[in-house]
């Protein structure tokens, strides 16, 4: 679906269905998923963390029953507040994904500061826009926002095989879009998604600020996926609730579930079954693929520490 912004179509309530989920495969914004990013300036300098998080809430807006996500950026030094927003979305049955507004709120030392930015769509002339289209192609333009005077921004797609490395992993075979500000002249970012994850990576063109994927946890699914043998950090980890899933191809020598006794909490491995090791001092986790043996434990992932793991909070996924 081609459109430009003289073009954007109209929505129609008729095209949306009341609990319908958005299941569009670069933007599954399922109730219960949180995305972890980290932000980072030019010099590889963390500026903040934003934690995105898919509610269960939904907001009527023009009509249309919306899914409410949250998003809250926070100091990565302080903890605090930088800005909170609820951000509106629905997808149309032929699974486009349509914005339909958000409230948003600025903090400076964790005083609120600033609601501006702030719009809904069929208020002051506000209309929804497509953040995400059912089948991307390369060329396709839309507008994401369109609300006078506060947001209006303007998307195209640019590749569909786009690749990216982050904390959560290496990408490939990615959409990748350019964002452009009606409002903002000069203002570009991009961003790239993966399809049956969302949005991996973003780039501030103007500030040279990019925007990491960290992590993904759902409320059903292995909450941590470690899918390759790169490094990976993993913050907020909760015992009981969380998952850290091993993929089966590169933890090759735990099987197809980890045992309590190939999992050790120490700084190195104690026998030859001891391939998961989790140092709680220092909040890493080595992998040692036979035990004591002749081969080195690898550091596969920086956690939090004197978190109280066992066995039983690690999956094997194929």
């Amino acid at each position: 679906m081609a459109i430009s912004s003289a073009s954007q179509p109209m929505v129609d309530p008729a095209n949306f269905e009341t609990g319908q989920p958005i299941d569009n495969p670069f933007l599954p914004w399922i109730p219960g998923t949180t995305f972890l990013y980290d932000t980072y300036l030019p010099g590889n300098v963390l500026e903040q963390i934003d934690r995105v998080a898919v509610t269960n809430d939904t907001k009527k807006i023009d009509g249309v029953t919306c899914t409410v996500v949250s998003d809250i950026v926070t100091d990565p030094q302080t903890g605090q507040l930088i800005e909170k927003t609820k951000d509106y979305y629905a997808q149309d049955t032929s699974g486009n994904v349509w914005y339909f507004g958000e409230a948003s709120a600025e903090y400076e030392n964790g005083k609120l500061v600033s609601k501006e930015g702030s719009w809904l769509a069929g208020v002051k002339g506000a209309q929804p826009g497509i953040i995400q289209e059912a089948n991307p192609q390369v060329g396709d333009s839309y507008d994401e926002e369109n609300a006078p005077g506060v947001a209006h921004d303007h998307g195209v797609v640019t590749s569909l095989s786009g690749t990216a490395t982050v904390p959560a992993g290496h990408f490939n075979h990615l959409l990748v879009t350019l964002e452009t500000s009606v409002l903002e002249p000069g203002a570009a970012e991009t961003k790239y998604y993966s399809a049956g994850v969302g949005e991996v990576f973003g780039r501030d063109l103007s500030t040279g600020e990019t925007d990491q994927l960290v992590s993904v946890t759902t409320a059903t699914t292995a909450s941590r996926l470690m899918a390759s043998n790169s490094l990976q950090t993993i913050r907020d980890f909760e015992v009981g609730t969380d998952k850290i899933a091993l993929s089966e191809a590169v933890f090759a020598d735990i099987g197809t579930s980890l045992s309590n006794g190939e999992f050790h909490l120490g700084s190195q491995a104690h026998d030859r079954n001891d391939h998961v090791i989790y140092n709680a001092d220092k909040g890493k986790l080595f992998y040692d693929d036979d035990g004591k043996g002749g081969d080195a434990k690898e550091l596969v992932a920086v956690l939090d520490k004197h978190l109280d793991l066992h066995a039983s909070d690690f999956i094997v996924v194929a």
